[in-house]
């Protein structure tokens, strides 16, 4: 289960290449990953009948495979959102990666995760930046250095740009 609050859309890309969720760059949702579910409606005001102008986003899969799962996100507007990732194993045990808060975000900035998932009772969930940085050493520092933003090597910034915001896993 993926749950996100905030200005963002995202999109989860399954160990078989399948994609699940809403891809702002073409305004579509895609549903490619068999028995999996993407929601960004929210539940609204049961009292007055209004929608929820920034409803939580919520991937949900009864049966994962085991593997690499990685969430793409696009930012919706500014501002920050929080990130919850629970699996369960397959007996049934849940366990909660630790959850991102307010993570900073700009109106179409992409940014991506890495999970690892494993079945196996016992097993924990690994989450890490989706780009690995394609460094001069992958085989040693690309193993504990991961970005969440930038997204690939070359990042192209507006005119007058004078900061940037890095996320970086260590």
């Amino acid at each position: 289960i993926v749950v996100l609050h905030s200005p963002v859309q995202f999109v989860v890309t399954d160990p078989q290449n399948r994609k699940t969720g809403f891809d702002v760059a073409s305004g579509q949702y895609l549903s490619e990953i068999p028995g999996a579910g993407y929601n960004d409606k929210g539940l609204g005001n049961v009292e007055t009948g209004q929608g929820d102008p920034d409803p939580q986003k919520v991937f949900m899969w009864a049966r994962p495979l085991a593997g690499d799962y990685m969430i793409d996100l696009t930012g919706t507007g500014d501002g920050t959102y929080d990130l919850e990732i629970l699996t369960y194993d397959e007996k049934g045990t849940l366990s909660a990666v630790p959850p991102f808060r307010a993570v900073a975000v700009q109106k179409g900035e992409r940014q991506s995760y890495r999970l690892a998932y494993a079945p196996t009772p016992g097993s924990t969930p690994q989450v890490t930046g989706g780009f690995a940085g394609g460094g001069q050493r992958p085989k040693d520092v690309n193993r504990f250095l991961t970005y969440v933003k930038p997204t690939e090597s070359r990042t192209t910034l507006p005119a007058g740009t004078s900061s940037y915001a890095l996320t970086v896993f260590y």
